[in-house]
């Protein structure tokens, strides 16, 4: 994968291009770890175990379950265990939420916060937010911040243990030189003073220190599993930081490190992702997310937890699945559109108001939305997700009467006139609200585009992150329609004062 690499600021750009330069030119010397002897850990170096014979198929049943299960994987995302038996994920949307075993859900989010990762200790839920800060969720549902020692992390935890470990996440980290005395991982214990776990590798393009030590993290017991971002290894390390095993599936030869590349005289940063997610399911089996240099297509594979043998594997037909597993070890690939639901009324948390002029001319204010079912879409002219996913919003929201429902999308470009020629060029005629490109920290959104389906008390009912295609039109139709039918049949009192709702 090539991504331009982002523009440094005065005496930052002349050392960063000094760097890269004096890096390539001494990476034609420098050794690179071997393949089959790997020291991760503090004391030892261990050998990488092979798989005892032919890697069975992994099976992977399509079939609704019919009893309790755990999410593995929420759209490609690991899902952390709970204490109860069930788990929670980062939504995607800013917020996370909670499967119980019962089959049950709840969608949280948590003011000021973007929440891009999620883990469940003994005693506590532990947050990290898309600015890199890490919070302990206490019982009033208030953070209480805690110092990481990771600038972006991401969280694991046992949910039997009071411990919480933090990996380098690999979508987002800085440019920075090596630091000898930098850890692979952090575990905080109990949440208290940081220790540092592992060693971590030098890459050949120094400044991408970080992105190379970049990876997943999942626990259990006394065990941490590190999945490397961008090599093919699964990592065991025991509390202390020794290593217990390390674990290989012979992808191919691929890109062992990213590197900086020059095309059309611009500085492209070139590399290949490898392991996008880990996750422990019974019996004591690491699952690893992966992919070979494909970004639509994934592969599942179970590593031995007690050895690191590769015991099977599956191809996956997508790249962001949503896998689960019962109490036994089978596993389920879902669809994760049919598996949200809607919050539960008094789950429901209130969608931030918000008074914000108009392309063409004038303002909206949400108020005079109040009283309708009303969903909102955030967008940018530059987003191509979003060139796919408006129109068939469009044609959903025009099925529906203006007295009970209404449309509005909130516009991040800072340019208005590039907004203006997307919204001709597609013909699009609904409310488009100038956000300027400042509305991402006010509702906590991490991306775009981002769908809001809000209830006639302006209260969140579900989210959309992203577009996943007539699926999830179809799952906001569902929930549409829901929402209308409940509100008529419980309170056909008060609907005609809401029609009369100043609009």
């Amino acid at each position: 994968m090539r991504h331009p690499v982002p523009r440094f600021a005065g005496v930052a750009a002349l050392l960063a291009v000094a760097l890269w330069v004096a890096t390539v030119l001494r990476a034609g010397g420098r050794r690179q770890p071997s393949d089959e002897s790997v020291g991760t850990g503090l004391q030892q170096e261990v050998r990488a175990p092979r798989s005892g014979g032919p890697v069975r198929p992994l099976v992977l049943d399509t079939a609704q379950p019919r009893g309790p299960v755990r999410i593995l994987f929420y759209q490609g995302r690991a899902a952390a265990p709970t204490r109860d038996g069930g788990s929670m994920v980062a939504d995607g949307a800013g917020g996370f939420v909670v499967f119980g075993a019962d089959g049950s859900q709840r969608f949280r989010t948590v003011p000021g916060w973007s929440v891009v990762s999620v883990a469940a200790t003994s005693t506590d839920i532990w947050l990290a937010d898309a600015e890199g800060r890490v919070g302990r969720l206490g019982a009033e549902g208030k953070i209480a911040e805690s110092h990481g020692g990771l600038e972006f992390p991401a969280l694991a935890a046992d949910p039997g243990r009071s411990s919480v470990w933090l990996a380098r996440r690999p979508d987002r980290w800085s440019y920075r030189l090596p630091d000898s005395l930098s850890p692979l991982l952090v575990v905080l214990p109990d949440g208290d003073t940081p220790r540092p776990i592992g060693k971590t590798v030098v890459p050949n393009e120094q400044l991408l220190f970080d992105f190379a030590n970049a990876g997943h993290v999942a626990v259990r017991g006394d065990t941490v599993y590190f999945a490397p971002f961008l090599r093919d290894e699964i990592i065991a390390l025991d509390a202390a930081g020794n290593t217990v095993w390390v674990g290989h599936r012979d992808l191919g030869p691929g890109k062992s490190e990213p590197r900086f590349v020059l095309d059309s005289g611009a500085v492209i940063l070139d590399y290949e992702p490898i392991n996008l997610g880990i996750a422990i399911g019974p019996p004591d089996v690491v699952y690893v997310l992966s992919t070979a240099g494909s970004t639509t297509a994934a592969r599942l594979d179970a590593f031995d937890a007690a050895n690191g043998t590769l015991l099977a594997t599956a191809p996956l037909p997508t790249a962001l699945p949503t896998v689960a597993t019962d109490n036994e070890g089978r596993l389920y690939l879902l669809d994760a559109v049919r598996l949200l639901k809607a919050n539960p009324p008094y789950a429901r948390p209130a969608f931030p108001a918000f008074d914000l002029p108009l392309l063409g001319g004038g303002n909206f204010v949400s108020d005079t939305l109040r009283g309708r079912v009303v969903l909102v879409n955030f967008w940018a002219s530059w987003c191509g997700p979003c060139r796919a996913e408006l129109p068939g919003l469009a044609t959903v929201a025009s099925s529906y009467p203006a007295s009970d429902f209404a449309f509005v999308t909130i516009n991040e470009d800072v340019d208005s006139n590039a907004a203006a020629r997307f919204v001709r060029e597609l013909d699009l005629r609904f409310p488009v609200l100038m956000g300027g490109g400042k509305q991402r920290a006010r509702y906590g959104y991490p991306g775009l585009p981002m769908t809001v389906l809000l209830d006639r008390n302006g209260l969140v009912v579900q989210r959309w992150p992203g577009y996943s295609g007539p699926e999830q039109l179809g799952a906001i139709r569902s929930l549409i329609d829901a929402e209308l039918l409940a509100a008529s049949t419980t309170s056909h009192g008060t609907h005609s004062a809401h029609s009369s709702v100043r609009r």
